[in-house]
């Protein structure tokens, strides 16, 4: 009669190890080099096959190793004879002198290994993996023995599943259910037990949960080979090679949900071992069963979770809540049954874990199971698409999602700056093809190349130019490919507009400004707030003498004197308080060299921010202008000399001239007398005019607002105009000497007037920079048209010359610019130009 052994009952994993050689030496110089190869080896020796035979009967072993011949009974029928008593004892047949017909023999009576001896020590690890390879398989099968008889005589129905959804095994309690032999079902897919709407219902919903988180629980419908239905308790688990395994239990006379689990924990721990989710019960505070999940989760041995205390594993920070809500349901009354806490892996890490929490009855007493799943990468999920959300709505440039189907790339997010930007704020644009919105008609081309180049996963960064709801803007345009981690393939795309108009536009300016100041010739610097130089151009340097190492971080008045740096800062101090950005004064530069000249400088206020950060200059050296301003007072004080000689040593002896004359007219009569009156008026016109000349070229002092419509209507009134008619077509005000500005407009109407004939038409207008005074007169010959604003030039035989003189000086003393040309109908035109103009 067959025996069964217990291979390994000494525990720890050790393997007891029966090695049969008649050779005494050799038997032991084998046992040494198994023992050392593997430290789980025990090995006994015995001589013979009948001394194997005694020590079998009175030890347990794990593995028989043995010789072939042998005196008595060689190692083949040693073999056949434990066969007898020990079918499923691992045999190895480790012999010197083996052949062919040997092992043939050895295998037909049920040998699980053939080896021959051999020198060194290779074999003996060879032999050794041979040793512990087959007692664990024997130990593996009769574990699973073990479960599938646990299996049979259990009174719940339990049976496994293939991947492709066929029963492979079925207990007789499973089978008994149905109505069927375990043999009749082996085979059949699970439909076969459910109505057709059932098998629907369990495809649509019980699978899908079982492939999303590995288990399911619940109630279906059973039928039965008669056709009869039946309400079962059901429950499925998914196993590593992607099969199920199955328990149902006929609840149509249910009996307390209690009993129930209770008979579910603790007569199919097989299934609870499966189960993807930590599995733990909890009794009277303490832990009294874990499943493998949830060690492995844990990264503890079961031991040491067993006993422990129930919030040894939750973080501190969460274990208040655990404890209060196991009271609570312990007590019987309503607890949440799904809550998230923290629990501390043996490496020190936490994780974050759903706890889903029955009361039931262990071992006759209350308890509460708990399935815990690790959620920690769900939440870590969660928390990064709150953070992508988070920057993704926030951010400041334009910015969608775009996904690709059939190669069209569609909108599928799109934030609230790209949404104000290319759709005004109106209107839903996800889901729409994204080159349809952000592109004109006649840029959809380019964008489509653009969209292709993104999804083939080329990273574009391009400048682009694209209507929106601002009107024309100018992008840097980035995209971002997103790439399938499954496939590799780019299945979406981030695409990016940040707008950089203004900053193109600013690129633009600071390049003119650039050309400005490397153009200039002029030397110009910049101080901080404390007047201390933090830039000099070549220029400056040139110019003052001292190196850019020695002016910078110096104090302005380094090279200017004092007064000159007062005078400065109240200039700085008056533009603050105005809101003016810039202003003039005039200064003394020092040089290294002691030589010293004067400078007009032009300052601008640094504040871009609205703070005051110092100052910008440009330096204009005016010694020459000073020179020339100093020359033409000289030459002015000559000519007021001149004009103070003119009208006291000329119009004294005139004015006898006019008494006499008067005297002559009132004694006699004569012909001549009308002809020296004329000479007389001429004379006097003569004085006056050249009066007028030697004033019209003073420098202009102050200046004024002045409109020009109401000084030519006022000078109008004080010309002798005959039937001449006057044009205003003005409304400009400008910066002028009032009272000059009236003498030139006088001097040109009367010059129109007398050359232009007494119905002529004079018209006033605006030219961008200044103004015009023309007529429909005769004008003036093209040849002639440079000499007229000469003093003395003249086509009236009765003119003094000098009334366009009088123009041409006052518009120079106040900076401005004169021309003559033909008016639209054929009169003459002058053109004054270079003037300040208000507003």
């Amino acid at each position: 009669m067959a025996r069964t052994r217990n291979p390994g009952r000494g525990g720890g994993g050790s393997i007891q190890v029966l090695h049969v050689d008649d050779e005494p030496d050799f038997a032991d110089m084998a046992a040494e080099f198994l023992e050392r190869e593997d430290d789980r080896l025990t090995v006994e020796s015995a001589t013979s096959a009948s001394e194997g035979l005694d020590r079998l009967d009175e030890h347990d072993y794990d593995c028989i190793v043995s010789d072939y011949d042998m005196p008595g009974m060689d190692g083949v029928e040693f073999l056949e004879t434990v066969r007898k008593a020990y079918p499923n004892l691992p045999f190895i047949l480790f012999t010197g002198k083996g052949s062919e017909q040997v092992a043939s023999e050895a295998i037909a009576a049920g040998v699980n290994d053939y080896l021959q001896k051999g020198s060194g020590s290779e074999v003996y690890e060879l032999l050794g993996n041979r040793i512990t390879n087959h007692v664990e398989r024997v130990r593996a099968q009769r574990k699973q023995q073990r479960h599938l008889d646990a299996i049979e005589t259990a009174q719940e129905g339990i049976s496994i599943l293939d991947e492709d959804e066929h029963f492979r095994y079925v207990n007789q309690s499973f089978a008994d259910l149905y109505g069927y032999e375990p043999a009749e079902m082996i085979g059949e897919h699970w439909e076969l037990i459910y109505p057709d709407e059932e098998v629907q219902a369990i495809n649509e919903e019980v699978l899908s949960i079982v492939e999303e988180t590995g288990y399911w629980r619940g109630e279906t419908t059973g039928l039965r080979a008669d056709d009869s239905t039946f309400i079962e308790a059901h429950t499925l688990s998914q196993t590593d090679e992607g099969g199920l395994i199955c328990t149902a239990r006929d609840i149509t006379e249910a009996q307390e949900q209690a009993q129930e689990l209770e008979e579910v924990t603790q007569q199919y721990r097989t299934v609870v071992e499966q189960s993807r989710a930590g599995i733990r019960i909890v009794q009277d505070g303490t832990v009294k069963f874990v499943n493998d999940r949830l060690a492995e989760m844990l990264g503890y041995p079961k031991h040491e979770l067993l006993g422990a205390p129930a919030e040894e594993i939750i973080t501190s920070e969460t274990e208040d809540i655990v404890r209060r809500h196991h009271a609570t349901r312990m007590q019987g009354e309503p607890a949440p049954d799904r809550y998230e806490v923290e629990v501390d892996t043996e490496a020190g890490d936490r994780l974050c874990v759903e706890l889903s929490v029955a009361r039931i009855q262990y071992a006759g007493k209350p308890a509460s199971l708990s399935l815990i799943r690790d959620i920690t990468e769900r939440k870590e999920g969660e928390q990064a698409l709150e953070r992508y959300a988070a920057l993704f709505d926030n951010a400041p440039d334009a910015t969608a999602l775009v996904e690709y189907r059939d190669e069209t790339p569609i909108i599928r997010d799109a934030n609230p700056a790209f949404e104000a930007l290319f759709a005004g704020g109106d209107g839903d644009i996800v889901g729409q093809d994204i080159d349809g919105v952000v592109a004109s008609s006649d840029q959809v081309a380019e964008a489509r190349t653009i969209s292709q180049q993104v999804q083939e996963g080329e990273p574009i960064q391009k400048e682009l130019t694209r209507e929106t709801a601002d009107g024309l803007r100018t992008f840097d345009f980035r995209s971002v490919p997103v790439e399938d981690r499954e496939t590799g393939e780019i299945e979406s795309a981030f695409v990016i507009y940040p707008d950089i108009t203004e900053r193109k536009a600013h690129r633009r300016e600071l390049e003119r400004y650039e050309t400005l100041v490397e153009a200039t010739a002029d030397p110009m610097y910049m101080l901080d707030e404390e007047g201390r130089f933090t830039y000099v151009d070549d220029a400056m340097v040139e110019t003052t003498g001292y190196s850019e190492e020695t002016l910078l971080g110096e104090h302005v008045s380094k090279v200017m004197e004092e007064d000159h740096v007062e005078r400065g800062e109240q200039l700085i101090e008056s533009l603050l308080s105005s809101g003016e950005k810039r202003g003039t004064f005039e200064m003394v530069i020092e040089t290294a060299g002691g030589e010293r000249f004067s400078t007009e400088n032009h300052i601008s206020l640094l504040d871009g921010d609205g703070e005051f950060h110092g100052t910008a200059g440009v330096l204009r050296d005016i010694t020459d202008r000073l020179e020339r301003e100093r020359q033409l007072k000289r030459e002015r004080d000559r000519l007021d000399e001149f004009a103070s000689v003119v009208s006291h040593d000329l119009r004294n002896p005139l004015n006898v001239a006019e008494g006499r004359l008067e005297l002559a007219m009132e004694n006699c009569e004569s012909e001549h007398h009308d002809s020296v009156a004329q000479s007389l008026d001429r004379m006097e016109s003569l004085i006056d005019d050249v009066l007028s000349l030697a004033r019209a070229g003073e420098a202009v002092g102050e200046t004024e607002p002045v409109e020009l419509a109401d000084l030519v209507e006022a000078c109008w009134q004080t010309v002798e105009t005959a039937s001449a008619g006057l044009v205003v077509e003005t409304e400009t005000t400008i910066q002028a000497d009032p009272s000059r500005l009236q003498q030139l407009f006088e001097n040109l109407l009367r010059n129109a007037v007398e050359h232009g004939g007494e119905d002529v038409t004079i018209t006033i207008g605006d030219l961008p920079d200044g103004f015009y005074v023309e007529d429909d007169g005769q004008g003036i010959p093209e040849d002639e048209r440079g000499n007229v604003l000469d003093a003395g030039y003249s086509t009236a035989a009765d003119g003094t010359g000098l009334g366009l003189s009088i123009v041409r000086e006052v518009a120079e003393a106040h900076g401005w610019e004169i021309e003559v040309t033909e008016s639209s109908d054929g009169g003459a035109r002058f053109e004054i130009i270079g003037v300040q103009m208000e507003g």
